[in-house]
């Protein structure tokens, strides 16, 4: 029985095609010089998804965006690796370090710093 559904269109119509859990899905949506490359499996029973940004079909190189799934309430998502993954930890880090200043600093609210943390609520769900 199909767990992943992908749907494409192009000049001739729709094309749907279906994966089991052990298959995934896999699709690489691409011009001559840009693309996204995504990769969804299903992994220690979750559905985890893998996005690229390539250099289309004339480059081989590609950058990892994210890697991410579900949060286990449902609610938003967990990013486990890739560039999105690396600017929330920095972005947490930043937050981490402006806390420890404003509290240094005595009272008052840090603009900069709630944006920050809306960001990064907004970011991780």
């Amino acid at each position: 029985m199909s767990h992943f559904y992908a749907s494409i269109q192009g000049s001739r119509g729709r094309a749907n095609r279906c994966g089991t859990k052990s298959s995934g899905h896999w699709g690489h949506i691409r011009g001559w010089n840009i693309g996204a490359c995504v990769d969804l499996r299903h992994e220690d029973g979750q559905d985890v998804v893998t996005v690229y940004a390539t250099h289309g079909s004339a480059g081989h190189n590609s950058l990892h965006l994210a890697t991410f799934k579900r949060d286990s309430d449902g609610a938003g998502y967990h990013f486990t690796g890739g560039l999105v993954a690396d600017l929330i930890e920095a972005a947490a880090a930043v937050v981490a370090d402006m806390q420890l200043f404003a509290s240094r600093q005595g009272p008052g609210p840090d603009v900069r710093l709630e944006t920050l943390r809306a960001a990064l609520k907004r970011a991780t769900g």
